[in-house]
């Protein structure tokens, strides 16, 4: 089952989402993901507890960087999230 968060009207999804959809093994995207392999076509959202969540697209420009990294940024916090 797909597990996907939705702010704004976006959709953000887990890594294990993205390999269900793609067929690619978790540990390749993770290794891309911390590569920064993927920033061309997903941005990267870490909660502050450091999941990552994943959006397709190119991130926002109001969003703002997680400390000491170049391409994972905050997941935004919203009293509207829905879970599905």
């Amino acid at each position: 089952m797909i597990k996907k968060k939705i702010i704004d009207g976006e959709t953000y999804l887990r890594i294990s989402d993205l390999a269900a959809l793609s067929g690619v093994n978790i540990r390749t995207l993770q290794r891309w993901a911390n590569a920064g392999d993927l920033v061309n076509f997903l941005t990267i959202y870490q909660t502050e507890g450091g999941i990552n969540y994943f959006k397709l697209g190119f991130p926002k420009d109001d969003d703002v960087l997680v400390e000491g990294s170049t391409f994972k940024y905050k997941m935004r916090k919203d009293p509207e999230c829905q879970s599905q």
